[in-house]
């Protein structure tokens, strides 16, 4: 009974009602699993207990998942906080079990946990209750720590320059430590025009599948014939891999004009120096990792 007692005034902490007034109590907050993978659907239900005396309309629940904490009701870094669509109307001494479903899709870093707090309409918080989250497969730490392009089974270097053909589903692969857990990583890739300085022409953060420590990126679609450089990383991680590689076509790209003059006297002679770029032959004669 003291065990009860007690779980009771974490649940419902510094909030006080009036005599009369609505009380809820949420209980038996529990997932249909013990762990889950990075952008698997975490199943589960919980309580809603009207121990008050009047009816209480226009209820919400949110779900969120978190950093967790064993103080205070709420849970730090929350993301993915998904209110229910309908209202629910609970009678007063009414007890009704929901289930619930969520997927998040960006987790914070360290201890997890699952939170749900209910509200009325008007948005006043009436009950709370959180519980410890097991999610595996975005391990703190996790590095890349290499990657390659595969061509007809052969691997070659990240940096090597590799040319691809315009309509050409141009992809790279990462590596992860041996021992990391598989699971779903967000990847950072960064492309840059090799030819403009450091002018970006694509930044994104994808979602990445990794199995047995390796997973599968493709290059970004649409980009003109051109040489293009980047960066990779996961977006936790502080290890960056650079890439190097081209699409291929019939187009040259003017970098710079310079001349052998100050000014110019009518007649006289002078030289125009023209620097370009233009894009390599779809040849692969580069050297294998191997």
């Amino acid at each position: 009974m003291r065990k009860f007692l007690a779980f009771i005034l974490l649940a419902v902490p510094f909030i006080t009602f009036a005599q009369g007034g609505p009380q809820m109590q949420v209980s038996n907050l529990q997932t249909s699993q013990a762990s889950y993978r990075v952008g698997q659907e975490i199943t589960g239900s919980f309580i809603l207990n009207n121990i008050g005396d009047v009816n209480i309309p226009d209820l919400q629940y949110y779900v969120a998942v978190g950093n967790y904490g064993q103080d205070g009701g709420t849970l730090e870094n929350e993301t993915s906080a998904t209110p229910v669509s309908d209202a629910i109307y609970l009678p007063a001494a009414a007890r009704l079990e929901i289930p619930f479903n969520i997927t998040p899709q960006a987790l914070p870093e360290g201890d997890l946990g699952l939170h749900v707090y209910v509200t009325q309409k008007n948005g006043m918080v009436l009950g709370w209750k959180k519980i410890p989250l097991t999610i595996e497969g975005q391990r703190v730490g996790a590095q890349l720590i290499d990657g390659y392009f595969e061509i007809d089974g052969e691997k070659y270097s990240l940096e090597s320059n590799m040319p691809f053909a315009p309509d050409e589903s141009a992809a790279f692969t990462l590596m992860l430590p041996e021992g990391t857990t598989d699971g779903t990583y967000d990847v950072k890739m960064t492309i840059y025009d090799k030819n403009v300085g450091q002018e970006v022409v694509s930044d994104q953060t994808i979602a990445v599948d990794f199995v047995d420590g390796v997973g599968q990126v493709l290059l970004p679609e649409g980009l003109p014939a051109k040489q293009y450089a980047g960066q990779i990383s996961l977006a936790k991680g502080s290890n960056v891999l650079s890439i190097k590689y081209s699409i291929t076509g019939p187009q040259a790209e003017v970098l710079g004009i310079d001349t052998d003059f100050l000014s110019l006297k009518k007649g006289q002679d002078f030289v125009v120096t023209l620097s370009y770029a233009d894009t390599p032959l779809n040849e692969r004669d580069h050297e294998t990792t191997e």
